[in-house]
């Protein structure tokens, strides 16, 4: 049959002709877009999630807020700026590590 072929017949190195050829395919980092993406949206996402929040639980200042899962307070912070005044921001994360045992 003249159709069929052997795995030994394909070399790495041969064109495919349903793909690609080497000269026109163009690797992309989607890594660093992304990365670039998230530093602009990110303080614009906190700010709002701050401005919905304290509408929401009708901070004014002087209040104190705990945040339990705050990751690094960033939400804490956009709060504090969004408010104005004195509030006491306490945020907590947890981290879980057990010991291994031996």
């Amino acid at each position: 049959m003249a159709d069929s072929f052997e795995a030994t017949d394909v070399s790495p190195t041969t064109d495919y002709r349903y793909s690609y050829a080497p000269r026109e395919f163009k690797t992309i980092s989607v890594g660093d877009t992304v990365t670039k993406v998230r530093k602009k949206v990110a303080p614009f996402r906190f700010k709002l999630a701050a401005r919905n929040i304290s509408r929401e639980i009708e901070l004014e200042g002087g209040e104190q807020v705990l945040e339990l899962g705050s990751g690094l307070g960033l939400l804490g912070k956009a709060i504090k700026e969004e408010v104005g005044g004195d509030i006491k921001y306490f945020g907590v994360e947890l981290a879980y590590n057990p010991a291994k045992k031996k």
